[in-house]
C-alpha cells in the first residue's frame, strides 16, 4: 500500500493516460483502484473505466464497470465510445440496451456514439429509430454535434436527400457538418453536388480544412473538373498543406490522373519530398485505370525498391495492370504473394482483381479455380465471372452461375442483370427473361436503373417478344437515345425494318437525337427496305453531325446500305472518302456489283485494292467469280 500514489497523484496519472492512451499506464491505475477498494472514490473509479476503455482494454474496463456500486452516464459513454473506436459497434448497441434497462438517461455524447455505431454497422433502421428518439427530446434536437453526426450517418448510408434536409435545418453548420455532407456526396459518386456544396461553404465564410480539400479533390476527379482541381491545388499550396500531408498529396495525384493528365500527376508525384504508400498507390491506380499497364507495373517495382510494401489497393491495381498487358507470369507471382500474406482471403477487392486478371489473360479455367477458393465474396465477385463467361460466349455457364448466386443468398445488382439479360437474349431464354422482369418490377429496378430497363427492352426483342419489349419501353420513365436505339434494334433483328424507321420518326418528334449506334441501325433498316431516299437523308444528317470521321462503323454502315440499295456510285464515293479502307468493305462493294449484274467492274478491283496496300482474300475471289 505504501508504494501506491495518493488519490491526487493518481488523478494526475490518469490525465497522462488519457493524453497518451497508454495501456501500461491504464493498467497501473486499475491496480491502484483495486488495491484501495472500489468504494474509495466513485469519481476515480469512473475515470479509470474511461481510461481503460480509451486505451482499448475493453474487457478489463467492462469487468471493473460491472463491479461499480455507482455508475454514471459518463462511464456508460466511455464504454460505448471505446467499443466503437476499437471496432466493436455491435457491442456498443447492446450496451445501450443495458443502459436503458438500468434506467439511465442518455445525453448528447451517448447519442453521438450510438449514431456512429449505426453508421459503422450500416444499420440505418436502428439509426432512424435513435433519430426519432432524439427528435422527441426538443433540447437535443438542435444540438450541433448530434446533427452533424446525423448528417454523416445518412450521407454515408446513401440517404443524401435526408442528410441534406438535416443539414439545412442546422442554423449555423460547422466545418464538421459541411465535411459530412461533402464526403457523403463524394462517397456515392455525386461529384457535382459535392463541388456545389464546396462553393456554398466558401460563400458562407467557412474555411475548408484538410478533410474538405481531400473530398473536393476527389469530387474534381469524379467530374473531371480540372479547372476547379487546379484552383484547389493552388489553394492548398498557398496554405502549405501539400508537403506534410500525404492524404492531400495522394488526392492531388489521383485528381490529375482521373482527369487524364497522367504527366501532370507524375510531375506532382516527382516533386514530393517523400513518397508514401498513399501517393504511390494513387499514381499506380491512375496508370492502370487509363490502360497504361506497363507504366503501372514499373511504378510497383520502383515502389518496392524504395522499401514500401503494397496494400490491398496497390495489389488490386497491379493485378489490373497485369490483365491489361497480359502479364500472366507477374499476375501469378502476385497471386502467390497475396495468398501467403493472407490478404486474398480477407479482402474481396483483391480476389475480384485476381479474377479479372485471369479472365483478361485468357485463363478462364484458372479464374474458375480462384472463384471456388475465395472465402470472401461479394456481388462484384459474381459479376466478374458472369462477365467473363459472357466475354467468351459461354452464355449457358453464365446463366448457371446466376442461379447459383441466388441460391447462395447473394442479391444481384444492376450490373448482374445487364449481363444476364444479354445472355438470355443470345440463347433466347424467354422464360428466364419473364422471371427476371417480375423480380426487377418487384424491386423497382427498372425505374431506378435506366440501363437495366434498356437491356430488358433489347432482350425481349431479341427473344422475339416484341409486344413485351414495346410495353417495357413505353412504361420507362427515361426514354433516352439508348432506350430508343434498343427498341429500334429489336425490330431490325426480327426483319421489321419499316417499323424501325417509323420508330425513328416518333423518336424525332420526341426531341431525342440519334447517336452513332442509332444511325447504324437505321442505315441497316434502309438497306433492308431498299429505302435509298431515307438513307440519303440519314447520310446528310451524319455528315452534319461529323460522325463519318469520328466513327468508322458509321461509314461501314453507309457503304452496306448503298450496296443493298444498288447505288454503286454512292458506295464507291463513300469508300473513296474513307481514310482507311479495309478488305471487308471492298468485298461488300464487289458483292454489290455482282448482285446487280455489273459483270466487268469487279475484275479491276483486286488491282485497285493492291495499290491501296490491301490484299484480296478468298471472299474477294469468290465475289469476282460470282460476277
Amino acid at each position: 500500500m505504501s508504494n501506491l500514489p495518493s488519490m491526487d497523484g493518481l488523478l494526475h496519472v490518469l490525465q497522462v493516460c488519457r493524453f497518451e492512451r497508454s495501456q501500461s499506464c491504464a493498467l497501473y491505475s486499475h491496480t491502484c483502484v483495486c488495491s484501495w477498494g472500489l468504494d474509495a472514490s466513485p469519481e476515480l473509479e469512473h475515470n479509470v473505466v474511461s481510461v481503460l476503455a480509451e486505451s482499448g482494454l475493453l474487457t478489463i474496463a467492462w469487468n471493473l464497470f460491472l463491479k461499480l456500486k455507482y455508475r454514471s452516464v459518463c462511464s456508460w459513454n466511455s464504454l460505448l465510445t471505446g467499443f466503437i473506436r476499437f471496432g466493436n459497434p455491435y457491442h456498443a448497441i447492446n450496451l445501450y440496451e443495458k443502459m436503458q434497462a438500468d434506467h439511465f438517461t442518455p445525453n448528447d455524447h451517448t447519442y453521438v456514439a450510438l449514431l456512429k455505431a449505426c453508421t459503422d454497422l450500416k444499420a440505418i433502421s436502428a439509426g432512424a429509430r435513435i433519430h426519432a428518439e432524439i427528435s422527441a427530446k426538443s433540447y437535443l434536437a438542435c444540438n450541433l454535434h448530434i446533427n452533424s453526426t446525423l448528417v454523416h450517418m445518412y450521407a454515408t448510408s446513401g440517404l443524401l436527400v435526408k442528410a441534406r434536409e438535416i443539414f439545412d435545418s442546422i442554423p449555423d453548420p460547422s466545418i464538421v457538418s459541411w465535411n459530412a455532407l461533402v464526403a457523403g456526396y463524394v462517397r456515392h459518386g455525386y461529384g457535382s453536388q459535392a463541388l456545389h456544396c464546396f462553393i456554398q461553404m466558401h460563400e458562407a465564410g467557412i474555411a475548408p480544412n484538410e478533410i474538405t480539400y481531400v473530398c473536393v479533390l476527389k469530387a474534381c476527379g469524379i467530374t473531371k473538373a480540372l479547372e476547379m482541381g487546379r484552383n484547389v491545388h493552388a489553394e492548398v499550396s498557398r496554405k502549405n498543406l501539400v508537403m506534410n500531408n500525404s492524404i492531400i498529396q495522394g488526392a492531388l495525384v489521383d485528381m490529375y490522373a482521373k482527369c487524364g493528365l497522367l504527366k501532370i500527376a507524375q510531375g506532382v508525384f516527382d516533386k514530393l519530398p517523400t513518397r508514401c504508400l498513399i501517393t504511390w498507390t494513387a499514381l499506380i491506380s491512375g496508370y492502370a485505370n487509363h490502360g497504361y499497364g506497363i507504366e503501372a507495373l514499373d511504378c510497383c517495382e520502383e515502389m518496392r525498391i524504395e522499401g514500401i510494401s503494397p496494400n490491398s489497393v496497390t495489389f488490386a491495381c497491379s493485378l489490373k495492370a497485369c490483365g491489361i498487358v497480359g502479364a500472366k507470369g507477374k499476375g501469378s507471382e502476385i497471386h502467390v504473394e497475396v495468398s501467403q500474406n493472407g490478404l486474398l482471403w480477407l479482402n474481396p477487392v483483391i480476389g475480384n482483381a485476381l479474377l479479372s486478371m485471369y479472365i483478361n489473360c485468357e485463363m478462364l479455367s484458372r479464374a474458375e479455380e480462384v472463384f471456388k477458393e475465395l472465402t470472401s465474396r461479394d456481388v462484384v465477385t459474381w459479376n466478374i465471372l458472369i462477365a467473363g463467361y459472357t466475354k467468351y460466349e459461354l452464355h449457358e455457364e453464365a446463366l448457371d452461375l446466376f442461379n447459383q448466386m441466388i441460391q447462395d443468398g447473394y442479391r444481384p445488382d444492376a450490373v448482374t442483370y445487364i449481363f444476364i439479360l444479354k445472355c438470355c437474349g443470345i440463347v433466347r431464354a424467354g422464360d428466364v427473361v419473364i422471371e427476371i422482369h417480375i423480380e426487377l418490377a418487384r424491386q423497382g429496378l427498372l425505374e431506378k436503373e435506366p440501363e437495366v430497363n434498356n437491356a430488358m427492352v433489347h432482350t425481349y426483342a431479341k427473344c422475339g417478344c416484341l409486344r413485351a419489349s414495346q410495353e417495357v419501353f413505353y412504361r420507362s420513365q427515361t426514354q433516352d437515345v439508348v432506350a430508343w436505339t434498343a427498341y429500334i434494334l429489336g425490330f431490325i433483328e426480327h426483319n421489321h425494318a419499316s417499323e424501325a424507321l417509323r420508330c425513328y420518326t416518333q423518336m424525332q418528334l420526341e426531341g431525342v437525337y440519334p447517336n452513332a449506334i442509332t444511325y447504324i441501325c437505321l442505315l441497316k433498316a434502309c438497306g433492308m427496305t431498299k429505302s435509298k431516299c431515307k438513307g440519303q437523308l440519314l447520310h446528310a444528317q451524319i455528315v452534319n453531325n461529323k460522325l463519318l470521321a469520328a466513327d468508322p462503323s458509321v461509314s461501314d454502315a453507309l457503304i452496306h446500305m448503298y450496296a443493298d440499295c444498288g447505288s454503286l456510285s454512292k458506295v464507291k464515293e463513300v469508300l473513296d472518302r474513307r481514310s482507311a479502307p479495309v478488305e471487308s468493305l471492298w468485298d461488300s462493294m464487289l458483292d454489290a456489283y455482282a448482285n446487280h449484274r455489273h459483270c466487268e467492274k469487279p475484275f479491276i478491283f483486286p488491282d485497285i485494292m493492291t495499290s491501296n496496300e490491301l490484299f484480296p482474300d478468298t471472299v474477294t475471289c469468290l465475289s469476282c467469280m460470282r460476277a
